[in-house]
């Protein structure tokens, strides 16, 4: 058994501060590859929709550097694609590079998930969602957006 690592509590702090991303000074330009390393540092970070002072999402970027802007995230996400939304305990955006690790809990939930969709939605789902899927194959992601569904309980046209 190996002799566990002692540190002070100065240097504890500062070693969480620092995870947390924290630790940086605030004010010093953000670059879109300083935010992707950030966010890449953090792991994900949780997406929010909510807003009643500012998103969640760009509230946690902005405290970790006040040169943050939440269009910076919209082209990591959107335009250079080096992130990716996905569900971690909550939606969240997570780095691209990351996807490999990713890739098996994909493999590992479909079957569940599609076992619970057939559970919660109409039947024909699968249909409407391959045809919106055959849509927007090759779109531009910033372009391609649905309409709230109908009366009949169908989504309506991509949009863009």
């Amino acid at each position: 058994m190996s002799t566990p690592l002692v540190i002070s509590n100065r240097d504890a702090r500062q070693l969480f501060l620092e995870r947390q991303g924290l630790s940086a000074p605030p004010r010093v330009k953000l670059t879109d590859a300083g935010l992707l390393a950030l966010i890449e540092g953090l792991g994900f970070v949780q997406v929010d929709s909510i807003k009643t002072v500012a998103r969640a999402h760009d509230m946690i970027l902005f405290a970790r550097n006040q040169t943050y802007k939440p269009q910076q995230l919209v082209r990591l996400l959107e335009d250079e694609r080096s992130l990716f939304e996905h569900w971690t305990h909550d939606a969240a955006v997570i780095p691209t590079a990351f996807y490999p690790y990713w890739r098996h809990r994909f493999a590992r939930e479909e079957a569940l998930l599609l076992e619970r969709w057939r559970k919660w939605r109409r039947p024909g789902f699968e249909e409407i969602f391959a045809a919106v899927l055959d849509r927007v194959a090759g779109a531009d992601s910033r372009l391609v957006r649905l309409q709230p569904m109908d009366s009949g309980g169908n989504f309506g046209d991509p949009v863009g």
